[in-house]
C-alpha cells in the first residue's frame, strides 16, 4: 500500500508541477500581451496629446502673425491686400514658429500618426487662416 507522503509527493510531481509550469508560461505571455496593449494605449494617448498641441499652436501663431505681422501689411498696402509673397513669407513663418514650439519630440510624436508631417502642419495652418479670414 503506498502511503500518504508519498501519494502527495507523486502526484505534486505528476500532476501540479507540471500544470504551474504551463499555468506559469500562459501567465507571462499574458502579461506580455497586456504589456504591449498598455504600451500602445500610452503612444495613443501621447499622439492625442500632440495633436491637441498642433492645433492650439497654430492656431496662436497664426493669430499672432496676424495681428503683428498681417494688419500691418495690410495697412501699408495701397490697396489694403497682401502680395502672393507677403502672404508665403508669412505662411513660411509660421510653419517655422510651429515647429519651433512642436520641436522634435511633437513632430516625432507626430509622425507615428501621420507620414507626412510637415504638409500637416501646412494644412492645418491653411485651414486656421482660412477660417480667421471669415
Amino acid at each position: 500500500m503506498i502511503n500518504t507522503q508519498d501519494f502527495i509527493s507523486v502526484a505534486i510531481t505528476a500532476v501540479i508541477i507540471p500544470m504551474l509550469i504551463a499555468g506559469g508560461k500562459y501567465l507571462v505571455a499574458w502579461l506580455k500581451l497586456k504589456t504591449e496593449q498598455i504600451s500602445k494605449q500610452v503612444k495613443n494617448e501621447n499622439v492625442k496629446q500632440y495633436v491637441s498641441l498642433l492645433n492650439g499652436v497654430v492656431v496662436d501663431v497664426v493669430s499672432e502673425l496676424n495681428q503683428t505681422t498681417v494688419d500691418g501689411l495690410k495697412a501699408a498696402s495701397s490697396d489694403g491686400k497682401l502680395t502672393k509673397e507677403d502672404a508665403d513669407k508669412i505662411k513660411n513663418e509660421a510653419f517655422s514658429k510651429v515647429l519651433t514650439i512642436l520641436g522634435s519630440k511633437g513632430k516625432d510624436a507626430l509622425k507615428l500618426l501621420y507620414e507626412d508631417v510637415d504638409a500637416l502642419i501646412k494644412s492645418r495652418i491653411e485651414r486656421t487662416v482660412r477660417y480667421l479670414k471669415r
